[in-house]
C-alpha cells in the first residue's frame, strides 16, 4: 500500500553489520572468511614468487636448454596453448579479486 509508505522506508537497512561482533555468527564468518582469503592470498603468493625466483636462476643457469633435448631429465606438462590459457585464467581471476574486494561496502 503506497499511502503507508514514508521516507523512513527508503533509510531502512534489512541486513546485518558483519563488522560488528554484535552481530553474532555473521560477525564470525566475516571474520574467518576475511582471514581466509587473506591468508590464501599471502600463501599464494609467497609461493609464486618463490617460484619466480627458482625459474629465473634455472633460466640464467640453463637448465631449461636440457629440456628442450628429447633425453633431458624435463617432462613439459603443458602445451604452450594451455601455459597461455592458465596464465589468463589465473591473471583475470586476480584482476577481478583485486578489483573486486575494494567495492565491499564501509560503514
Amino acid at each position: 500500500h503506497a499511502a503507508e509508505i514514508n521516507p523512513a522506508f527508503l533509510t531502512y537497512d534489512p541486513h546485518l553489520d558483519a563488522k560488528d561482533p554484535a552481530s553474532g555468527p555473521v560477525y564470525y564468518v566475516w571474520l574467518s572468511m576475511t582471514l581466509l582469503i587473506i591468508g590464501v592470498f599471502s600463501f599464494w603468493g609467497v609461493h609464486d614468487l618463490l617460484w619466480l625466483q627458482r625459474s629465473v636462476a634455472a633460466l640464467n643457469r640453463g637448465e631449461y636448454a636440457e629440456a628442450r633435448r628429447a633425453d633431458g631429465p624435463y617432462i613439459r606438462r603443458f602445451s604452450r596453448k594451455d601455459v597461455w590459457l592458465h596464465a589468463t585464467v589465473a591473471s583475470s581471476f586476480l584482476l577481478l579479486a583485486a578489483t573486486g574486494l575494494p567495492i565491499k561496502r564501509r560503514r
